[in-house]
């Protein structure tokens, strides 16, 4: 019950991982170049609002569409790139996409369905169809995966996540995970709501009095974007 750091061996009697998510970063030719940003830190967002200029957001989901109405608000050119049929399709049915797609498009943000990229230039985004947009700065909201990694390199069982049951214990007597780097039962959790439940039925047992095991049910999702009344709830169809 060691953990090995660059300044040393430190001694444990639990071990939990909390080390959240990383952002997706899809392989495109041109991704690595200094205007593209993932949409994560502080730290993007004070790289993205340094430069001037046209903005590509790619990603039509809930942060996607969150950052180009943000980006648009600061006066710039905005284009949202999404390569699915409809925006929020996680969230919302086809007309509620088309809906919010008119939305954006009277605030001045171009939204491109079906979008296939095919690479990143230096002052533009081409898409395999032939059409390019200019982007000073290119915003990536293309998902988030579990950081995993030093789970991984510990001999933890991972799939997706860290592998954990709804009392928040891996496999390994004394190791726990939770917030989204965690995977319960198959699934993840990317929502600081669900994350705050899991810390208080692990603090529960780790303070030997442990309570109900984790359960979750999803709650609905606002869009926050300014102007835009939008709330989703219910199965889609």
């Amino acid at each position: 019950r060691t953990l090995q750091t660059t300044a040393g061996v430190v001694s444990w009697d639990e071990l939990v991982f909390a080390t959240g998510s990383l952002p997706f970063v899809p392989p495109l030719p041109g991704i690595t170049q200094p205007h593209v940003f993932a949409f994560r830190t502080l730290a993007d967002v004070e790289g993205i609002l340094a430069i001037d200029g046209p903005a590509v957001v790619i990603g039509g989901g809930v942060l996607g569409v969150e950052a180009a109405a943000a980006l648009r608000r600061y006066g710039d050119s905005v284009t949202l790139l999404h390569r699915g049929s409809g925006l929020m399709e996680q969230q919302i049915d086809a007309f509620a996409g088309e809906q919010l797609q008119m939305l954006l498009a009277e605030r001045g943000i171009r939204c491109v369905m079906e979008s296939r990229i095919a690479a990143i230039d230096a002052h533009q985004v081409r898409l395999e169809d032939g059409r390019a947009f200019a982007a000073s700065r290119v915003v990536l909201a293309t998902g988030v995966q579990p950081n995993k990694r030093l789970a991984e390199r510990s001999g933890l069982a991972c799939a997706r996540g860290i592998l954990v049951d709804r009392q928040l214990a891996t496999v390994q007597p004394g190791v726990s995970a939770i917030g989204e780097c965690c995977e319960i039962d198959g699934r993840t959790w990317g929502l600081v709501a669900p994350c705050l439940r899991q810390a208080e039925v692990l603090a529960a047992r780790l303070c030997a009095t442990p309570g109900e095991d984790f359960c979750w049910q999803d709650s609905g999702t606002r869009l926050k974007v300014s102007g835009i009344e939008l709330f989703s709830a219910g199965e889609l169809r």
